[in-house]
C-alpha cells in the first residue's frame, strides 16, 4: 500500500509519501533484524527482553496505517484551496 503511495509521491513531487514508505521499511527491518540479532547474540537466553522492539515497531506501523486510512492519505491526492496540495 505504501509503495503505491510512494510511487505517486515521486511522480507528483510529494516527498511526504516517500518518507512514509521509508518509515514502514525501517520498522519492518527493525522487526526482522532484532530477532536475528538476538538469537545470534545470546541464543535463547533472555529472548523476551531482546524482542521488546518487535511489538513496539508493530504497534507503530499499525498506528501509522490506521491514521493514514482514517485520513485518506494512502493513495488519495487532495487539492487544497488555491490549487495547492
Amino acid at each position: 500500500m505504501y509503495a503505491f503511495g510512494a510511487y505517486h509521491g515521486i511522480r507528483d513531487g510529494d516527498p511526504e509519501m516517500v518518507v512514509r514508505l521509508a518509515l514502514i521499511i525501517a520498522n519492518m527491518t527493525i522487526i526482522f533484524m532484532t530477532f536475528i540479532a538476538s538469537v545470534i547474540g545470546d541464543g535463547d537466553a533472555d529472548l523476551a527482553k531482546h524482542l521488546f522492539m518487535v511489538p513496539l515497531c508493530t504497534d507503530l506501523s499499525l498506528a501509522l496505517l490506521v491514521s493514514d486510512l482514517l485520513n485518506h492519505r494512502l493513495w488519495h491526492v487532495f487539492e487544497m484551496r488555491g490549487g495547492q496540495r
